[in-house]
């Protein structure tokens, strides 16, 4: 069940990863943001907790995961991401193209996570 309290992580903190940061918080007690190129300083959201790629091993405690990254860093994101998914977790493909996504998700994620494309 979705409440308040799920964690949800957002990889890319680019212009669409920021939005969709933003309007999570206003649903969500806080959100998780895993991006290789900020610094906890530059985010001002106490809501917003920030993740480098050193710290993969937390993506086993988040409910909801969603790539925020261009299409051409998306099979690498999804192939680094997968082993650290959990089960029944849920993956949200919001690229604006749907097929390529989709078939890198069924290819290389766990058939124990849910894939939202």
């Amino acid at each position: 069940m979705i409440t308040k309290k799920t964690k949800i992580l957002i990889i890319g903190y680019g212009n669409f990863g920021q939005l969709l940061t933003e309007l999570l918080l206003k649903y969500f007690d806080k959100v998780f943001v895993l991006s290789k190129n900020l610094k906890s300083a530059s985010i001002k959201n106490k809501k917003i907790i920030l993740l480098n790629f050193r710290q993969l091993g937390k993506i086993k405690k988040m409910d909801v995961v969603i790539p925020c990254v261009p299409i051409s860093q998306f099979e690498k994101a999804i192939k680094k991401i997968n082993p650290f998914l959990k089960d029944q977790s849920i993956l949200i493909d919001v690229c604006s193209v749907k097929i390529y996504p989709k078939n890198i998700m069924q290819k290389f994620i766990n058939k124990n996570v849910y894939l939202i494309n």
